[in-house]
C-alpha cells in the first residue's frame, strides 16, 4: 500500500470511527457535543447529520472492502444505521426537526440515501429486512417537506432516486423537479446557480454538481439500455437529458478549476458560506478521481497531491477535540466562521474528500508519482502549464 493511501485511510478512520463507534455503544446522543446555545434547534438534527454526511463520503471505500479498516467500519456503519432508524433505540435520530431545523431531516435523509447509492451492498443489501423497513419509513417521512428553491431540491431528488434504483415506487414529481430546475439554473461554463441566481461559494462542489451527476448516473445504471425518456415515458425529459449532457462536461472542468485553488500548504480560498465543511469543498475533484473522469490537463498524480494536501491542512490534529469530535472551523477551532445553521454534525460533510478511497490500491490514482500542483507550476516555476480556455461547457 502506498504511503498516500495509508495516510488517507488513517484520516478517514480518525474522522468517522468515533461517530460510528459511539452510536454502536449507544452513547452518541449524550456524548456528541452541542457547543453553541444559539444552535439548540439545529442541534436537534446534529446526530443524524453527522452520521449521514459522514457516511456519504466514505461509502465507496466501505463498498470496496479491500482494507481491514473498511471491513470493520462497514460493520459499524450497518449497526449504526440500525440504531439510528429504530424508533425504540436510544440512538434513534429525529425525523422531525425542531423550529428553524424543521426541514432538515430531508437533507440528512438525502445524504444517507446518497451513501447507500454509493455503497449498495455494504450499506443497503446487507441490512436485514427490519432495518430496511425502518430506513424506508425514515425516508418516507421526508416527503411532506417542501424543499427551499435552491440546491435543496436535489435532496428530494436524491431520496426518490434511491427509491427508484431499489425498486420502490418513487414520487416522480419530487425526483424529476430538482433535475428540471437545475437545467433552468445552469449559468454556463460549468456553473450552476444556487437557485436561479449565481452565488459565489463552494455549493456547486458541496452539493449541486456531485448530486446531479450521481442521481443521473444511478438512474441510468439501474435501467441499462433504457434512455431517460423511456424510463419516464409519460414525462417530458428533454431538459433532464440536456442536464445529463451538461453535467458530464462540467464535472471534469470544475475538478480542474478546484485543483488550481490548492496552495502548497494545503490552504485554499475561504469563500462563501459553509466554509467549515473544510476539504469537503473538493467534492467534485474527489468525485472526478473516483469516476476516472479527470480532464486530460489534470494528471492523476497532480490531483492526488492537491487533495492530500487539503486533507492534511484541514484535518490535522487541531481539527479534533480531546474526545475525537470535529471542531467548528476550517483548521482548528474557528466557531465564528460558522453560519447559524451550522451545527456539530454539519462538519462531517468533509468526508466527501475521501471518495477516491473507493479505488483499489493498485489504481493509478494511488500508484502514479506525485506531481506539482497548478499553484506550484505557475508560482514556483515547477513545470509548463497550458492556457485556460473559458466557455468550454
Amino acid at each position: 500500500m502506498t504511503s498516500a493511501r495509508s495516510f488517507w485511510i488513517n484520516a478517514a478512520v480518525v474522522l468517522m470511527k468515533p461517530v460510528l463507534q459511539s452510536i454502536c455503544n449507544e452513547e452518541f446522543k449524550t456524548a456528541f457535543p452541542s457547543p453553541d446555545a444559539r444552535n439548540e434547534q439545529r442541534d436537534s438534527v446534529a446526530h443524524y447529520e453527522a452520521l449521514a454526511k459522514g457516511l456519504h463520503g466514505i461509502a465507496p471505500w466501505l463498498e470496496l472492502q479491500e482494507d481491514a479498516e473498511a471491513i470493520e467500519m462497514a460493520q459499524l456503519a450497518r449497526r449504526a444505521i440500525d440504531l439510528a432508524t429504530d424508533l425504540k433505540s436510544s440512538q434513534f435520530m429525529t425525523l422531525t426537526g425542531v423550529g428553524a431545523a424543521s426541514k432538515h431531516p430531508l437533507v440528512d435523509s438525502a445524504f444517507l440515501a446518497y451513501a447507500m447509492l454509493r455503497a449498495p451492498t455494504q450499506l443497503w443489501a446487507k441490512l436485514d429486512s427490519r432495518v430496511k423497513a425502518n430506513v424506508i419509513y425514515s425516508f418516507n417521512m421526508t416527503r411532506p417537506i417542501t424543499p427551499f428553491q435552491n440546491n435543496w431540491v436535489l435532496f428530494a431528488s436524491m431520496v426518490e432516486a434511491f427509491f427508484f434504483v431499489n425498486g420502490i415506487q418513487p414520487d416522480e414529481d419530487r425526483l424529476l423537479k430538482g433535475l428540471q430546475l437545475h437545467r433552468q439554473w445552469y449559468l454556463g461554463d460549468g456553473w450552476w446557480g444556487d437557485g436561479p441566481e449565481y452565488v459565489h461559494n463552494y455549493y456547486n462542489s458541496y452539493v449541486t454538481q456531485p448530486m446531479i451527476y450521481d442521481i443521473l448516473d444511478a438512474l441510468q445504471k439501474s435501467k441499462l439500455g433504457l434512455s431517460l425518456q423511456n424510463m419516464f415515458p409519460n414525462r417530458d425529459m428533454k431538459g433532464v437529458m440536456e442536464l445529463n449532457t451538461l453535467i458530464r462536461k462540467a464535472i471534469p472542468r470544475s475538478a480542474a478549476h478546484l485543483e488550481t485553488l490548492v496552495a502548497p500548504d494545503g490552504s485554499f480560498p475561504v469563500v462563501g458560506r459553509s466554509i467549515t465543511c473544510r476539504a469537503g469543498a473538493f467534492h467534485i475533484l474527489s468525485l472526478a478521481a473516483l469516476k476516472h473522469i479527470l480532464p486530460r490537463n489534470l494528471p492523476i498524480g497532480q490531483a492526488r497531491t492537491a487533495l492530500t494536501r487539503a486533507i492534511n491542512r484541514t484535518l490535522d490534529h487541531r481539527a479534533y477535540d480531546k474526545n475525537g469530535w470535529l471542531r467548528i472551523g476550517v483548521i482548528g477551532t474557528q466557531p465564528k466562521l460558522a453560519q447559524n445553521y451550522v451545527n456539530q454534525g454539519s462538519l462531517y460533510v468533509v468526508s466527501a474528500v475521501f471518495l477516491p478511497l473507493g479505488l483499489s490500491a493498485n489504481d493509478p490514482f494511488w500508484t502514479e508519482p506525485e506531481l506539482p500542483t497548478t499553484w506550484e507550476r505557475v508560482w514556483d516555476l515547477k513545470g509548463e502549464i497550458l492556457a485556460e480556455h473559458s466557455g468550454a461547457v
